[in-house]
C-alpha cells in the first residue's frame, strides 16, 4: 500500500475497523448474554452508557482546545 504525505482517511482501513468493532461487540453481547446471564436490556443500557460516554470525550476532544497544524 502506497501512503500519501497528506492526511486522508483511508477508506479500506475505515471499513476494516468497523467491521472489528462489529463482530467483537457480538461476542461480548454473546459472553454477556449466555455466559454471564445478563438480560438484553442490561446489556443495551451498558452499551447506550459506554456509547454517550465515548461520543463524549470524541466530542470534547475534536471541539475543545487548540490543534495546530505542522507547516
Amino acid at each position: 500500500m502506497v501512503t500519501n504525505m497528506e492526511n486522508k482517511p483511508d477508506i479500506a482501513a475505515i471499513i476494516i475497523g468497523v467491521c472489528v468493532a462489529g463482530y467483537a461487540a457480538l461476542a461480548i453481547r454473546y459472553v454477556a448474554q449466555h455466559d454471564l446471564g445478563f438480560s438484553l436490556q442490561h446489556i443495551r443500557g451498558a452499551a447506550i452508557a459506554i456509547a454517550a460516554g465515548l461520543a463524549t470525550l470524541v466530542a470534547v476532544d475534536f471541539l475543545g482546545g487548540t490543534h495546530s497544524k505542522a507547516k
